[in-house]
């Protein structure tokens, strides 16, 4: 009995030509993949399990030639970034926008990666796009203020001052004071 049931399995899962030739034609017919209820019913009709299915509705859509990076389809993805955050995209989110955007895997995760890494220029640059002006500025605040380096309270003071971001201030003002002459600061420390 064993024998058959393994027989019997075996041939229901086979994958014949004309199986894929109606899943090939349902595609086709429908540009998108099937949601829960049609893979239920073309597993049904094919004799498939569900990972032949969604191996082959991948197949499929790889296999076809994957459009470009357009300006839209990077805005769109940021789109998405943005309204998702740090959570990355299920299978399905990911198939859901192969679809929409008419790109291949490869594409939508290179593009993913690229751009949750990007950062803003003032984020990824960080001090190299701090103007002289506001060097300056730290420089004497440093000067008035001891040396020491700002608390919390006021990196948020010097952000709203200085338009930077709060680890720039921070690292502005670790900047500037080891650009101080050793003296200047051991003596400004002394008087506290």
């Amino acid at each position: 009995q064993l024998t058959n049931l393994l027989v019997a399995h075996a041939k229901k899962g086979d994958i014949s030509d004309d199986g894929r030739a109606k899943l090939n034609n349902w595609l086709e017919e429908n540009k998108r993949r099937p949601n829960t209820t049609e893979r239920k019913h073309l597993r049904t009709q094919l004799g498939w399990s569900e990972s032949q299915l969604n191996r082959l509705i991948s197949q499929h859509f790889n296999n076809q030639n994957p459009g470009q990076i357009t300006k839209k389809v990077r805005e769109h993805v940021q789109q998405w970034i943005k309204e998702h955050g740090d959570i990355p995209p299920t299978a399905s989110q990911k198939n859901d926008l192969q679809e929409e955007l008419h790109i291949s895997r490869t594409q939508l995760n290179r593009l993913i990666q690229r751009l949750r890494t990007q950062r803003k220029p003032s984020q990824s640059a960080g001090i190299s796009l701090v103007s002289g002006e506001t060097k300056k500025f730290m420089a004497n605040w440093l000067r008035e203020n001891n040396f020491e380096l700002p608390t919390d309270e006021q990196r948020t003071s010097l952000m709203n001052e200085t338009g930077l971001t709060k680890s720039q201030v921070g690292r502005l003002a670790r900047n500037e004071r080891n650009k101080m002459p050793l003296h200047m600061v051991q003596q400004k420390g002394n008087q506290m």
